[in-house]
């Protein structure tokens, strides 16, 4: 069992954002670095463990941003998460006014 899984083990549904929120983000880096690929693909299809994942990462970005890098920026950059079974979700982090916001894919057009 990875440190990912050890990290997540134990967590009920309604901690799983407060969990991800406070977790350092070199050290969630470094977990999902040595995860194997099956295991990442199985936190992947749970869906709990997943909405969280990508609240915390997307929520983060403008936070770990180079201010004068993302002052500069404007654009959309789009996330697509693959499941299970072909399934996918997309994200747009959408890059302007000095932030980033990231929102379900097609939410501004």
């Amino acid at each position: 069992m990875s440190a990912l899984r050890t990290w997540l083990d134990g967590i009920p549904e309604n901690k799983l954002d407060e969990h991800f929120a406070g977790v350092d983000a070199e050290e969630i880096a470094r977990m999902l670095g040595d995860a194997s690929d099956a295991e990442l693909t199985e936190l992947i299809a749970d869906e709990p463990i997943r909405a969280a994942a990508l609240s915390a990462g997307f929520g983060r970005f403008a936070d770990f941003a180079v201010p004068e890098q993302l002052e500069a920026m404007k654009g959309v950059v789009r996330f697509v998460v693959r499941r299970d079974r072909g399934v996918e979700e997309t994200y747009d982090a959408h890059f302007g006014n000095n932030t980033v916001e990231v929102q379900p894919a097609g939410a501004n057009e």
